[in-house]
């Protein structure tokens, strides 16, 4: 039973649950009936123009979404010196758009320069991993794509990505990522100074079935290469972690300044309720160089030219993105 207090504001925000019992706030959690008053007041006083424009409404959007940005970081005790904000249509897009623009090209040595290239590759598999290996005849080798076994459905969506541009794939059973991620140990690595490319890590901070949490200290351990142990040739490899936080800060704080995953997944009605179809991609600023997007359109270019395969993309990263994403009004519910 709530106190009074608490059975007040219950009765007074969400008065839609007389005589229903949710049980799904992992799943989405409610919205209160004064925010989405507070959203459609908003709406309705104020204008808000198209962001890639010049004009005065224009200019009172880039303003509110630049807000928007600092006030996410702020939740999450960072701040734009560390991290950029993307927004997204929801974790699910998240993950997609990383899948979509990780370089998983390394370097041949540990000092060179991360560079990409076009190639093909070949199958191989080993312990139960699903593998794909690009082949480069100066000897250099896409990344590995790994993840938790216990994962949403999302991530295993990124496999097929990874598999495309010829990187190895790995599920790793809950078992061993404990076994393999609670050492604190150095990695036994062949002793080669060629390195694999670039390597993914994902997993969820809050598992959506079990609610388990999973450790947090696993992110810098990935980071610092723990997982090379688990690759097909145990080779030296730029591990990069993505850590899934979508379902875990609906109740729980993540404390970007404890711990820095190089990408980190949200979707914002698990926190609010609305908007629906919002989240981010928040993205390490000095891990920001592993994204290569493709594709420009909208906002995101200083200038392109319809007669030469030339284009200037805007310098943040947030800018090269964010406007081709999902509808203009959006990520002004964020706001209130």
């Amino acid at each position: 039973m709530y106190c009074k207090e608490k059975q007040a504001l219950i009765s007074k925000e969400f008065s839609r649950l007389e005589g229903v019992c949710y049980l799904d706030h992992t799943g989405a959690t409610l919205y209160a009936e004064s925010q989405i008053k507070a959203i459609a007041e908003d709406l309705c006083q104020n204008m808000y123009g198209n962001p890639h424009s010049l004009s005065t409404s224009s200019r009172y959007s880039t303003d509110v979404i630049d807000q928007m940005r600092y006030r996410v970081l702020q939740h999450f005790n960072t701040s734009l010196n560390d991290y950029s904000v993307i927004f997204t249509s929801g974790a699910t897009h998240s993950l997609k758009l990383v899948a979509e623009s990780f370089d998983w090209i390394g370097s041949t040595t540990k000092n060179d320069k991360f560079v990409s290239s076009q190639n093909g590759f070949k199958e191989k598999g080993t312990n139960g991993c699903i593998l794909k290996t690009d082949s480069y005849s100066d000897g250099r080798n896409a990344g590995t794509f790994m993840y938790l076994q216990d994962n949403h459905t999302s991530v295993l969506g990124m496999r097929e990505l990874a598999r495309k541009h010829g990187a190895a794939v790995c599920c790793l059973p809950h078992e061993e990522a404990f076994q393999c991620l609670m050492h604190c140990g150095c990695p036994d690595l062949d002793g080669s100074s060629v390195c694999d490319g670039n390597s993914l890590f994902v997993y969820p901070a809050q598992c959506n079935y079990s609610g388990l949490k999973y450790p947090l200290s696993w992110v810098s351990k990935v980071q610092n290469g723990l997982l090379n142990c688990k690759t097909e040739h145990k080779r030296q490899s730029k591990w990069f972690c993505l850590l899934d936080a979508a379902s875990f800060v609906s109740t729980s704080v993540l404390d970007l300044s404890q711990v820095q995953p190089d990408f980190v997944c949200l979707s914002f009605y698990k926190v609010f309720g609305y908007p629906t179809g919002l989240g981010a991609l928040l993205v390490k600023n000095s891990s920001a160089f592993v994204l290569e997007r493709c594709y420009f359109g909208g906002g995101t270019v200083l200038i392109s030219l319809s007669s030469q395969c030339e284009h200037v993309p805007r310098p943040a990263l947030s800018d090269r993105i964010f406007p081709t994403l999902f509808g203009m009004l959006r990520p002004f519910s964020l706001y209130i």
